[in-house]
């Protein structure tokens, strides 16, 4: 009989069958169908997934599309707060297994608008609903995550959608109907959310840095490309999309991008030349920008706008 049997070591912690061994062993064995069998009754647990092992059902999942009600024009600094916090809660039981996602997840995620004008969350001194949002945030993010939301008070605002409109009837009465689109710095992806049903066929490419917002973005928007990375760090083939779109940074800073760093862009200005560089010839780009960036002058910035582009259209709106 001994003569017939094969022999398997297990170690610990080793994956098997989609769960993880426990203990070490030499386990004797003449079929495989045994070997399953016996592996079956060993204590066996499923490993644990990391956030980017999560995968998503995309037979099930779709683009969620936003709604009026989805992202109210006015909400106060307790309602934006709420969101936000239901927004996280809902993303973590997404990604721990907890909670399946669908439309009715996909409508909690949508409404996270980011920390711009809620800098009272992170001061130490406020109480109350603040007090209690800043525990739940410092046990429901890292370290990292919570830095990056303390220090995006003053600069992260999401567009309104009554903006995004605009902009989108601008692009159809210019005649675009479907292509590739960019978006290189896309937040949790309102501009994909927001697209006009005669554009549904373009395919969307989104940049986001922001962990937690790239990861709702992800979610939201299972159908597009979406990278969490800084729009430095990505590689897009120039020429490649027919629009790129949505409302960069600005800030009196520079990024590390080796192809860009002789020109001295700042933050605002390199998201313009990196783009233009990223639509093909009779592409369309359709930033949100400032009075600022469309007066200057200067070889630097004739050179942003002048090399290959050329500026037809301009819209301005009120802060």
């Amino acid at each position: 009989m001994g003569n017939n049997l094969k022999t398997v070591t297990v170690k610990d912690n080793t994956e098997y069958l989609g769960g993880m061994i426990t203990g070490s062993d030499v386990i004797p064995y003449r079929l495989e169908s045994d070997l399953e069998r016996i592996f079956e009754n060993l204590t066996y647990q499923n490993p644990e997934k990391t956030t980017e092992e999560i995968e998503i059902n995309k037979a099930d999942a779709h683009n969620f599309k936003i709604r009026e009600e989805t992202l109210p024009e006015k909400l106060s600094p307790s309602e934006r707060l709420n969101q936000n916090l239901e927004a996280i809660s809902m993303l973590n039981r997404i990604e721990s297994g907890q909670r399946e996602l669908d439309s009715t997840a996909q409508e909690v995620l949508a409404k996270y608008v980011g920390w711009g004008g809620l800098a009272d969350v992170f001061d130490e001194s406020k109480e109350g609903q603040w007090e209690v949002a800043r525990s739940f945030l410092e046990e429901n993010l890292s370290p990292s995550e919570y830095e990056a939301a303390r220090e995006s008070t003053l600069t992260s605002f999401y567009t309104q959608k009554t903006v995004i409109d605009s902009i989108y009837k601008t692009l159809a009465g210019m005649g675009f109907k479907q292509g590739n689109i960019l978006e290189p710095c896309m937040g949790v992806g309102n501009f994909i959310g927001n697209i006009p049903d005669e554009m549904n066929k373009s395919k969307f490419y989104g940049v986001e840095l922001d962990s937690v917002s790239g990861r709702i973005g992800k979610l939201l928007y299972p159908e597009s490309d979406i990278q969490i990375k800084g729009f430095e760090e990505t590689s897009f083939s120039n020429n490649f999309f027919d629009v790129a779109i949505g409302n960069v940074p600005f800030g009196e800073y520079k990024v590390n991008d080796r192809e860009y760093n002789k020109n001295n862009f700042l933050i605002h200005d390199y998201f313009f030349a990196k783009s233009i560089d990223k639509v093909r010839n009779g592409g369309v780009i359709a930033f949100i920008t400032s009075s600022g960036t469309m007066d200057k002058k200067g070889r630097k910035c004739q050179t942003l706008h002048c090399s290959k582009s050329r500026i037809f259209r301009s819209h301005q709106t009120s802060k």
